[in-house]
C-alpha cells in the first residue's frame, strides 16, 4: 500500500480510492499482479496494470502452493485501501 502511495501516477487518478489486486503465483514461482475486473470499469486497465507491474519487480518471492506434493499455480485477489 506505502509504495502504490507513493507512486506519482496513482495519484493522478482522482478518485481511486480502493483497487483490487488479483494476484496470481504460478507452479514455476511466477507471481503476476493485476487489477480486479471491477476497477477496470472506472480506470484504464492497461494504466493500473503498467503500476502494478513496476511494485512486482520489488516484491518477495513467494513458492507456490502444493498440491499432493506438486506446485500448483494459485490466484486470489487482494483489496488495498488507497486512502
Amino acid at each position: 500500500k506505502e509504495e502504490l502511495l507513493q507512486d506519482s501516477l496513482i495519484q493522478q487518478i482522482d478518485g481511486l480510492k480502493n483497487i483490487n489486486v488479483l494476484v496470481t503465483v504460478t507452479k514455476d514461482a511466477a507471481l503476476v499482479f493485476e487489477s480486479e475486473p471491477g476497477d477496470s470499469t472506472r480506470y484504464n486497465v492497461k494504466y493500473l496494470n503498467s503500476i502494478l507491474r513496476t511494485k512486482q519487480n520489488n516484491f518477495m518471492k513467494i513458492h507456490p502452493a502444493l498440491k499432493r506434493g506438486l506446485p500448483v499455480t494459485t490466484k486470489f485477489v487482494i483489496p488495498i485501501n488507497l486512502q
